[in-house]
């Protein structure tokens, strides 16, 4: 059983653990880069909060990570041999950054063994669950970005993320806007969205032209879209809700 006295002084001297860490993982430290940066990274919130609080953990860093992510990503698929429309591009893009791909990466660098978390996690074996890996691979993008430059932080996507492209697209494992802003809303918040539709525009012959489709959590307005038909419309909306609870 750890102590608190135990994990600190395992923080302590982790400096050279993590080092070698990244460098099996083929990422190139220069010789300025910064270590507490580095230890942050691998820090849980857990771990701050109750082993020591002036310790910083990784939440500052994975709010930056989905700007870098999103773009880096885009711009891949956007590049991509494979020509694909806009609404393709979207939902690979919605495939390749979500919670269980992240985790995924995290368990194939075996992540979990150099995570700082606090003793009620490790004993519950947090180290191997889906949030608490992704939100490292989040936080490692963004520390990438800062500390290492774009192109780290690129061919790191590139190699552990973006690789899962022909997967995704030889499977077809592709799900539906609705579906992933539903699971996504279901882990977050433990509820469901709710769409709210209109008829927007009716011909001279009183025919349905244009609909107008609304998503919420709870009483809270994500987003609108209008298209010929509900489906299209709430799909839309679905869309733009997601990417809207991504960047938040």
């Amino acid at each position: 059983m750890w102590k608190t006295e135990e994990l600190l002084a395992l923080y302590n001297s982790s400096d050279a653990k993590l080092i070698n860490y990244l460098k099996k993982l083929w990422i190139d430290l220069w010789d300025n880069y910064n270590i507490d940066l580095l230890k942050r990274a691998f820090t849980h919130k857990s771990f701050s909060n109750d082993v020591h609080k002036q310790l910083d953990s990784n939440e500052r860093l994975e709010f930056l990570w989905d700007a870098i992510l999103w773009f880096i990503i885009a711009d891949m698929l956007y590049n991509e041999k494979i020509p694909m429309w806009e609404d393709m591009m979207s939902l690979y893009k919605i495939a390749l950054v979500n919670e269980k791909i992240l985790a995924q990466v995290a368990r194939e660098i075996n992540a979990g063994d150099y995570i700082f978390l606090w003793l009620g996690e490790l004993n519950s074996n947090w180290k191997d669950k889906d949030s608490v890996l992704s939100d490292f691979i989040e936080a490692l993008i963004a520390y990438l970005y800062i500390d290492l430059w774009e192109q780290q932080a690129r061919e790191f996507i590139k190699k552990y993320i973006y690789s899962k492209f022909d997967e995704i697209r030889k499977s077809w494992n592709i799900k539906s806007a609705k579906s992933l802003l539903q699971e996504y809303i279901q882990s977050k918040y433990k509820t469901i969205p709710k769409y709210v539709d209109y008829e927007e525009e009716i011909d001279e012959k009183w025919n349905i032209i244009k609909y107008r489709s609304e998503v919420y959590l709870d009483d809270k307005l994500l987003a609108e879209w209008f298209g010929t038909n509900k489906k299209k419309a709430q799909t839309d909306a679905a869309k733009k809700a997601f990417d809207k609870l991504n960047k938040a």
